[in-house]
């Protein structure tokens, strides 16, 4: 907290104080800009930079963390999505229009699963998303649902391309290889 207190009306107090506030000011303006750098490195050490989604390291951690978490449902699902031959759609629409492609296709599998609280989200490369949500109270959107949306972007971009999506429903204590090679 950045308290600042009022000026009294003794003048050596009055100096006293606004000098105290005027280095609660400076304080509260540091901290506020080193806290937005701390979140920009955050973002660049567990984000992927084209899609914002969490890039593959930090993604398998946040899945394996919650595979073998004790609290929650212990449940949940994962899908993998893969964009089918990105390197014949990067051939075809050239470089930026796949990034752009790939970019509204991490914006709409995020959408999908807003409604879900902890979904993780994250890109393992290329062309390969993943999802991966934990069973609350809330039906959990299914792989049609992906695809749906993501059919949503092709058709929005005018782009011809094939996007697979795969999923496993998983129990807390397995192996997260075990589910990645089950989904894949």
């Amino acid at each position: 907290r950045f308290v600042t207190v009022t000026e009294p009306r003794v003048p050596e107090l009055a100096r006293l104080s606004r000098a105290m506030n005027a280095v609660v000011v400076r304080l509260k303006s540091t901290f506020d800009e080193q806290s937005s750098q701390v979140e920009q490195l955050r973002q660049q050490a567990h984000c992927d930079p084209l899609t914002g989604l969490s890039h593959r390291r930090y993604f398998m951690t946040q899945v394996g963390a919650e595979l073998s978490k004790e609290e929650g449902s212990g449940s949940g699902v994962l899908y993998l999505i893969r964009l089918m031959d990105l390197a014949g759609v990067n051939r075809v629409l050239g470089h930026r229009t796949t990034d752009d492609l790939l970019q509204r296709l991490a914006k709409g599998i995020v959408e999908v699963s807003s409604g879900v609280s902890g979904a993780v989200h994250g890109r393992l490369n290329g062309g390969d998303l993943a999802v991966c949500l934990t069973t609350d109270d809330v039906p959990l959107p299914s792989a049609m649902d992906y695809a749906d949306a993501l059919r949503q972007v092709f058709v929005q971009q005018a782009v011809n391309a094939a996007v697979v999506v795969g999923g496993v429903q998983w129990v807390r204590g397995t192996s997260l290889q075990q589910v990645l090679a089950t989904a894949d």
